[in-house]
């Protein structure tokens, strides 16, 4: 589940504010349980500021907080997950910069 509010201050410049939360899975080589995967687990509140250089060009500013971070083994995301990692909660800060031709 993923949400995203954004206000255009400008013809260039916009700010936005959001929530993220990301569930992976991936399946390993050289596994014993050939059903088993490897989860991850990520929920993040974000804001940014994101301005439109030129035509072809946008920079995004963003920071926010990163928590219920998780990491593990299993056949599904429930009860089974084995060899679980958690990770404390932190902030983190991004910038990007795409150009298009």
């Amino acid at each position: 589940m993923n949400a995203r509010v954004t206000y255009r201050a400008t013809e260039r410049v916009y700010f936005s504010a959001g929530y993220e939360n990301t569930t992976e899975s991936y399946f390993l080589a050289y596994r014993l349980d050939k059903d088993d995967r490897f989860f991850s687990f990520e929920q993040r509140l974000l804001t940014g500021v994101r301005w439109d250089v030129c035509r072809n060009a946008t920079l995004d500013l963003n920071a926010g907080c990163s928590f219920g971070r998780e990491y593990g083994e299993g056949r599904n995301q429930g009860a089974s997950l084995h060899d679980r990692v958690k990770v404390d909660p932190g902030v983190f800060l991004g910038v990007n910069f795409r150009m298009r031709f």
